[in-house]
């Protein structure tokens, strides 16, 4: 029974640490007051004060189970699975939206993605275009000296 306790307790500070992060968030949001010139959207902190409160009810739920196993494990089991499943995976993606907004458009993200968009000057597309054509050229003109090479050792040969 005290390892079983133990366990409960670990479970139950998994989500009870979550349910802080969250409602962490979403107060400095609520407190922003509009400060930064893109702060972040109220529905992210709406979001977050709901996964919070899941949050707390499945911490609540871990530590009933040492009372009632089988009822509250399966409603415990329900409440985590939405939350790892579904809430979480939203979030998550919805802050990495949120960051990205903000982002600098001239920082390491922006150039690499600049980079790939950008045409290249039409100068460096004739240089280009005639370096892959002498190049192929003179891969013809070695594979032609190799053919030649190879009949005459087998001409060699028949001779």
């Amino acid at each position: 029974m005290v390892v079983n306790s133990r366990t409960m307790w670990l479970f139950a500070m998994d989500e009870f640490l979550l349910a802080v992060g969250w409602f962490t968030c979403a107060l400095l949001v609520y407190t922003s007051n509009g400060r930064s010139h893109k702060p972040f959207s109220k529905s992210w902190a709406h979001f977050s004060m709901f996964g919070g409160c899941f949050a707390v009810v499945g911490c609540a739920l871990n530590i009933a189970r040492v009372f009632q196993w089988a009822t509250l494990s399966m409603a415990a089991g329900v409440v985590i699975g939405l939350i790892y499943a579904i809430i979480l995976p939203i979030w998550i993606i919805s802050l990495g939206v949120q960051l990205k907004s903000r982002s600098d458009p001239a920082g390491a993200y922006g150039l690499a993605v600049g980079h790939l968009s950008r045409s290249r000057d039409p100068a460096e597309e004739e240089v280009a275009h005639s370096h892959a054509h002498s190049a192929d050229a003179g891969a013809v003109e070695m594979g032609a000296a190799g053919r030649g090479a190879d009949h005459g050792v087998h001409g060699a040969d028949r001779a």
